[in-house]
């Protein structure tokens, strides 16, 4: 931003990215057929999610990832009869593409249900194209950007990441994406100190009522008025983000910001049937104590970072609690 220092732009630039992945939610359940009410509500049970509260406020690409996984959803549930299909639903296919690759597979599949083989077989190769013109671009003003088919430092992470154990995976996907249980340090290692997750329960009660919402949600999914494509692509990216998480190994939650919306918005359809007050009054007491333990659960996290960054020294760099990290990069 013209004028800021480098820390208050990336704040200003975060926040942004928060509000628009916020609009785009909100825009999500009002398609869907939400109330204004219950968009509003569980618009705000998304924002005070455990991977909301930690992974808004970090200078990476999970909120911009999330948000191209609304994008196939919203032109599933748009009208079909109305004009502009094809622009719209390449346009949406692109936007999944532009962050992550895997996310692209929710692109596909929504074109696939909204019209036939043959027009979205092009509409995919559309996008791609799409995609692959701007990604030149890009690389006029980045030469470091790799192109999205050869990111060979992402292959190379995979690699290093340990096993997966099924059972945190499932945790972490179904749990640990809503409320955040205490972080317990586990480090250091290789002189980095290093918090976990994986195997930690949540609270009980925000646990039984986080389940008991996205049950209630789920049930209503395919019981209630959704369009049969919603249902099926919903369906659909919900499976292949939990495939993921059980396949690329532990500390999952790293990757939660891109799964955790698809399951509020499962647990969204339970407004659309006859029990729809009581899944508000569940959404409304998860909403405050979501925000008050994952709120807590961040600022103890953020206490231990600090208090490790004062002691933990590192290729002979001593790094400290007021090192400022985006001041040290070149104008």
């Amino acid at each position: 931003m013209y004028g800021a220092s480098r820390i208050d732009s990336f704040r200003w630039t975060a926040a942004f990215y928060a509000a628009l992945w916020s609009a785009a939610f909100f825009w999500m359940l009002r398609l869907l057929g939400c109330r204004l009410p219950d968009a509003i509500i569980f618009t705000g049970l998304a924002n005070v999610s455990a991977a909301a509260v930690f992974w808004t406020p970090v200078p990476e690409f999970f909120v911009l990832g999330a948000l191209t996984l609304l994008a196939p959803l919203g032109a599933v549930l748009a009208d079909h009869a109305a004009p502009g299909l094809a622009v719209r639903t390449t346009l949406a296919s692109a936007v999944s593409l532009s962050v992550t690759f895997t996310n692209w597979l929710a692109g596909i599949a929504a074109a696939f249900l909204v019209t036939t083989r043959v027009r979205a077989f092009q509409w995919s190769v559309n996008a791609f194209v799409i995609v692959s013109v701007l990604w030149i671009a890009q690389a006029a003003w980045f030469p470091h950007a790799e192109f999205l088919l050869g990111n060979a430092r992402a292959i190379d992470y995979l690699e290093r990441l340990p096993e997966p154990v099924f059972t945190e995976a499932l945790m972490v996907f179904f749990l640990h994406s809503m409320i955040m249980p205490a972080v317990a340090p586990i480090g250091p290692t290789e002189g980095l100190s290093i918090q976990s997750v994986s195997t930690a329960w949540p609270w009980s009660l925000l646990w039984l009522l986080w389940l008991s919402l996205l049950l209630a949600g789920s049930r209503q999914l395919f019981l209630g008025p959704a369009p049969s494509s919603f249902r099926v692509l919903l369906s659909c990216v919900v499976a292949g983000q939990l495939f993921l998480h059980l396949l690329i190994g532990r500390e999952t939650f790293l990757f939660s910001m891109h799964s955790m919306p698809l399951l509020v918005l499962v647990a969204a359809c339970a407004t659309l049937g006859r029990a729809r007050i009581v899944a508000l009054a569940l959404a409304t007491i998860l909403t405050g104590g979501a925000a008050l333990n994952n709120w807590q659960q961040f600022q103890g996290a953020a206490q231990h970072v600090a208090t490790a960054a004062a002691t933990v020294v590192k290729d002979d760099a001593v790094f400290t609690d007021s090192v400022d990290c985006l001041s040290q990069m070149p104008p």
